[in-house]
This record gives structure tokens, C-alpha cells and sequence, in this order.
């Protein structure tokens, strides 16, 4: 019974010393996401001294994949030189009506899908990469999503430095014919 004792002791210290050591790592991932998002009514919108606006949202579904489609949002970014010196990266996602979030690709997979649905037979630079240049224009960003999630979609744009705001976007899908 003696050792029993000492064994319920020894799990709630431990349990207790991973508590106190994953309580920080739990904040910081808590902080990293957005929480006060702005949404607007029109694919125009302000966070943080950037205008924001969608000019382009196209999708198509590729025959090889045809429970997934791939979207290649344009987004036109403007703002002071000094506001874009202020903003830490610049993140992007799609959101839809359940909550269910997809980050933007940053991979080769990003530049195929830019390629395939883009109108210029170089990609443009992606949110991050403009900012970073501290660039007006306009910026190409790729995804990946469930076609069963077409409906119902916002673009949700933050940056490191402005969070726990966002800016959220309505997104209307423009299907194209696969190529």
C-alpha cells in the first residue's frame, strides 16, 4: 500500500512538471492563429495600413485528383511603403463555413498550380515575397482544398506582427475547364 502511495505521487509530479513545461509551447501555438478577425462584405478590405483586394479567384478540379481542387487567388496589395515595413511575413489562408482552415502552398506544387491557372507564363511573387520587397502589386497565392468545400469561402490574410487580428475576404470561386 506504501508503494502505492509513492507511485500516485510520482505520476501527479509528473503530470504536474509536463503541465508547467507545455503550458508555454500551448500559449505559443494559441498566439500564433488568428482570433479578432475583421470580416468584410466585399472582397476589398484594410488591416494594419495594406489595402487588400481580390481580383482573381480561380479554380478548376484536375481530372487526376477529382475529389481536390486547385485555386490560384490574385490579390492586389497596396499600402505606404512604411506600413509594409511593419508587417512580419504576410499569411494567407482559405476558411469555409465549417471552420476548416488551408494554409497557402509555398512549394513547387504552389508554382504548378500558379503556372497552370495563372495568365502570365511566369508566376508573380506571393504575399510574403512582396511585402518582404516592400512592393505594391499584385500577389499570386495556391491552394489545395476539398471540392466538397467550395461554398462558403472566405480568404483570411494576417501577419505575424498584427496578430491576433486578421482581415477576412468573401471568395467567390470562378471555375475554369481543366487544361
Amino acid at each position: 500500500m506504501r508503494h502505492l502511495g509513492w507511485i500516485l505521487a510520482a505520476l501527479a509530479f509528473f503530470v504536474l512538471a509536463c503541465l508547467v513545461v507545455a503550458w508555454p509551447a500551448l500559449r505559443e501555438l494559441r498566439d500564433h492563429h488568428p482570433t479578432r478577425i475583421t470580416q468584410a462584405e466585399t472582397p476589398v478590405g484594410t488591416l494594419r495600413g495594406l489595402r487588400f483586394q481580390i481580383e482573381a479567384a480561380r479554380f478548376t478540379v484536375l481530372p487526376q485528383i477529382p475529389d481536390r481542387a486547385v485555386a490560384l487567388i490574385r490579390l492586389h496589395i497596396e499600402g505606404e511603403p512604411k506600413e509594409m515595413a511593419q508587417w512580419l511575413g504576410c499569411s494567407v489562408s482559405i476558411t469555409d463555413d465549417q471552420g476548416r482552415r488551408w494554409l497557402s502552398l509555398y512549394n513547387e506544387l504552389g508554382l504548378e498550380i500558379a503556372r497552370l491557372l495563372g495568365d502570365q507564363a511566369r508566376p508573380g511573387p506571393n504575399c510574403r515575397q512582396l511585402l518582404a520587397s516592400a512592393g505594391q502589386g499584385t500577389a499570386d497565392e495556391t491552394f489545395v482544398l476539398p471540392v466538397e468545400a467550395l461554398d462558403g469561402l472566405r480568404l483570411e490574410i494576417w501577419d505575424q506582427a498584427g496578430l491576433p487580428d486578421a482581415l477576412s475576404l468573401p471568395l467567390r470561386p470562378v471555375m475554369r475547364p481543366p487544361p
